[in-house]
């Protein structure tokens, strides 16, 4: 029988079908794929797709090496919002300041000095700012002055240049779950006892 002849049955149709689909896979691997962030702890996760089946590689940035290492953020389900890629979906998400802000030297210098002239809770107030997509681009043009202050008294008068703008990131982000927020349990505040 020809190769012709068994292209025509519907068995070949379908082999044939299966051969073009698996070339086209291989030649796009790779083609497809996006890139997210942690909008708890400001990990990022790439993904990478071949005929549909995602590869994710997570991998720390310096604003979750440095919120894990002080104790910022504790033990958590990672929330991912794409921010970057080639897919309609990362396309019109509008995210990519969070790809950014994750990346960023200064937020991290910014947020050690809010770790040590405020305390913890306070720099993760601070740390989910940078990480809500809604505030973390407008939060980043407040931080040159504070990074560049050398005592606590320069900090919180250059904090203070911008304090009605970060009211108003602590209010968007007030609309996070406390339960899921990544905060370490012995960080959470303890109900009264009645």
């Amino acid at each position: 029988m020809s190769f012709m002849k068994e292209l025509k049955t519907p068995v070949g149709v379908a082999t044939a079908l299966l051969v073009i689909v698996l070339l086209i896979g291989l030649v796009l691997d790779g083609f497809w794929y996006s890139d997210s962030v942690c909008t708890v702890c400001g990990s990022r996760r790439s993904s990478r797709y071949f005929l549909h089946f995602p590869k994710h590689t997570v991998k720390p940035t310096r604003l979750s090496e440095f919120l894990h290492r002080q104790g910022v953020i504790g033990e958590h389900k990672h929330k991912w919002l794409p921010v970057h890629g080639r897919s309609i979906w990362v396309s019109w998400s509008g995210y990519s300041q969070l790809r950014f802000a994750v990346r960023d030297v200064t937020a991290v210098s910014f947020l050690n000095n809010v770790l040590r002239y405020r305390g913890r809770e306070e720099c993760r107030k601070y740390a989910m700012c940078f990480l809500n997509p809604r505030t973390s681009d407008k939060v980043r043009q407040w931080i040159v002055g504070p990074v560049c202050a050398g005592s606590r008294d320069e900090f919180e008068k250059e904090l203070r240049v911008y304090e009605s703008g970060w009211r108003w990131a602590f209010k968007v982000v007030g609309a996070v779950n406390e339960e899921d927020s990544g905060v370490p349990e012995e960080s959470k505040p303890i109900a009264a006892e009645r």
